[in-house]
């Protein structure tokens, strides 16, 4: 039972920075401010522009991340209709702002298959003779298709003398192919043991990384270093087997860095905005904004991760974006911080009995006779034949679908010596229903970092996540 209830405070913490300076509803671009952090000073343009794999969604999500957590100052890029100056990722040929690349430190792009006028792709190319770095995610290894004249060779293929474009040249790969069943099969990173000490692997294990996007074909152009392959599972969840046969037998690359006259590249041909639930990938993202700018040595396993705002991505898919959004609709607003009180704040509170326990290192049934719960205002408070053998302070999350509730576990390092390694942060969620509630997170205390790492979506216990159910006594 001590497993269970080896839980500390863990006051979650409100959206911290400002918004980014008010910003006019026309604007067809998005800053946020950085703060403090290893990241301030420098300045990240993030390009976003595909029709399927929401990077509208995922690129705002990062840079706010790296604004709010890390200090840097971050431009995010759309691809615009310029009759309603709404977020159009159909739109093809207009993402403007780009001559924000002038006082970048990075670029990270998402793009596929743009068709920019020569006056937007110019900035592109100019930025790319500076030799500064560049992060590409998913389509980028097809960032743009269609162009004449001077700038025709950056499309997807290229041209003689520089075959496959961007994506081949720049990146290290273009558009090859879907090598996973698009949809169907979704992605597990595994990392290239040889590369286990690269800066951007910190904190990563096998599995962290996942998405519900497929593996791509590739073959990285060299000199490439490869540091993550993409196993190909079974189905569409983090916990599903991988495939039998020769679609992982090789591996496929699915996160390499490259060299490109001085020039740091990190791709990867994972990154849709539902890549971003797993906070591995957003570790590995976020690790990779860092070396990129050459700050590897603030790379630490624990770096914040975590999602700012509500973030609830769309599924991937065409004709999927959300109509109507304007840039200026996705500012950090402190709007978005939690309220210090509401209903269930107040009803979660009483005494409760624990009717069912479901997940690695819950109790079992015999064990739950003698438990009780009371909960106050800021407090579980755990009892066992009468007896308080723990106490842990909790915070609810802002109302959500379902509602966020979070914890520190303390992890051990010692089952049985009861020695703690260190604390860890868990993302759960809670439902109070009547006289029920319900709690699901990853409870488990014998690991830090456990899967899933991310904050759970449903109440269903599978991997590390466990679900208690409550009923109030009377």
């Amino acid at each position: 039972m001590t497993r269970l209830l080896a839980l500390l405070v863990s006051l979650s913490p409100g959206l911290l920075v400002s918004p980014a300076l008010a910003q006019d509803k026309d604007t067809p671009w998005i800053v946020y401010q950085g703060g403090d952090g290893p990241g301030k000073g420098k300045h990240i343009v993030l390009v976003s522009g595909d029709e399927e794999y929401r990077s509208e969604e995922a690129l705002p999500q990062l840079g706010k991340m790296l604004a709010k957590h890390h200090g840097f100052k971050c431009t995010v890029l759309f691809a615009i209709d310029p009759k309603t100056g709404e977020i159009n990722p159909d739109v093809n040929n207009n993402i403007p702002g780009l001559e924000a690349l002038k006082t970048a430190d990075l670029m990270i792009i998402a793009t596929r298959f743009r068709n920019l006028p020569e006056a937007q792709m110019q900035h592109i190319v100019d930025y790319l003779e500076t030799g500064k770095p560049i992060l590409g995610m998913r389509t980028a290894t097809h960032a743009f298709n269609g162009m004449k004249g001077k700038f025709a060779k950056f499309n997807n293929g290229g041209e003689k003398g520089y075959e496959g474009g961007f994506g081949r040249q720049i990146l290290g790969e273009r558009w090859v192919s879907h090598h996973g069943s698009h949809g169907k099969e979704s992605t597990r990173g595994i990392l290239n043991k040889e590369q286990a000490d690269h800066p951007i692997l910190r904190g990563l294990k096998d599995g962290d990384i996942w998405g519900p996007t497929d593996v791509y074909g590739a073959n990285p152009l060299q000199p490439a270093t490869v540091l993550v392959y993409g196993q190909v599972l079974t189905g569409m969840k983090m916990d599903d087997p991988p495939v039998k046969g020769k679609k992982n037998d090789p591996m496929m690359p699915i996160a390499w860095t490259r060299d490109v006259k001085g020039a740091r590249i990190f791709t990867t041909t994972m990154g849709s905005a539902d890549d971003l639930v797993a906070a591995g990938t957003r570790r590995m993202l976020v690790n990779a904004a860092f070396w990129c700018v050459g700050l590897e040595k603030a790379i630490t396993p624990t770096l914040n991760v975590d999602t700012v705002g509500n973030f609830q991505p769309t599924r991937f898919g065409f004709k999927g974006y959300k109509k109507g959004v304007r840039p200026s609709d996705l500012q950090l607003d402190t709007n978005e911080k939690r309220p210090k009180e509401s209903s269930d704040a107040k009803n979660i509170q009483g005494a409760w009995k624990i009717v069912s326990a479901q997940g690695k290192e819950l109790p079992e049934p015999e064990e739950l006779k003698s438990v009780r719960v009371k909960i106050t205002a800021d407090k579980f408070i755990i009892e066992a034949n009468g007896k308080e053998i723990n106490a842990f302070k909790y915070a609810l999350g802002s109302k959500k679908e379902p509602s966020h509730i979070d914890v520190t576990v303390r992890v051990l390092l010692d089952k049985k010596a009861f020695v703690v390694q260190d604390f860890d942060t868990r993302s759960g969620i809670y439902d109070l229903t009547g006289d029920e509630l319900k709690i699901c997170l990853a409870w488990v205390t014998s690991k830090k970092t456990p899967e899933p790492s991310t904050r759970p979506r449903e109440f269903r216990a599978m991997g590390d996540l466990g679900v208690l159910v409550l009923r109030r006594e009377k």
